[in-house]
């Protein structure tokens, strides 16, 4: 979903909502039906998002590589800045040698639209884990056996048999 920067700067009310469902592609292991409240409030140049996300991602556990489903629900703000608005914007960003992270995320407006869809995503990505697991108790992939018992140990690592704790 594309939003059209010149048509929302020509309406006359201070905040436009949008709110639905919209499918998302390639969102990991499958699609994704998002759940949206969008806020868009124009600003001079800028235009302000804010809103919340909810949904469900598919996704695979590192441990027994089996699907499940992680719930999403974040709220977000970003905005977006004209070209000139946003190299300004790096040059300072440049000047200062830091990142604040309470400071607003600020994009730049390409093509006079607003891409949603990546805004969506990029928020939906953030809120993943790092290293998904079906459940805090999985034990990983049964059918692997870490060794045989019926194999004798290499000679070379027998003396590690006699460590004990103290």
């Amino acid at each position: 979903m594309k939003i059209n920067v010149a048509e929302l700067k020509r309406q006359k009310t201070d905040i436009t909502n949008f709110s639905g469902e919209l499918l998302l592609d390639n969102l990991y292991e499958d699609s994704a039906l998002v759940k949206y409240n969008l806020n868009l409030k124009v600003v001079g140049n800028e235009v302000i998002a804010t809103g919340r996300i909810i949904t469900k991602v598919k996704l695979k556990c590192v441990r027994c590589l089996k699907n499940f489903y992680q719930d999403v629900d974040t709220e977000f703000e970003t905005s977006y800045l004209e070209e000139e608005d946003y190299n300004e914007y790096l040059k300072l960003e440049e000047a200062e040698h830091f990142f604040n992270s309470d400071e607003i995320v600020r994009e730049k407006i390409s093509g006079n639209e607003i891409d949603i869809d990546k805004l969506f995503r990029e928020y939906i990505l953030l809120e993943i884990t790092e290293y998904p697991i079906c459940d805090v108790n999985c034990n990983g992939i049964e059918e692997i056996e870490l060794y045989s018992k019926n194999e004798e140990i290499d000679p070379r690592w027998n003396q590690l048999l006699n460590i004990t704790k103290k």
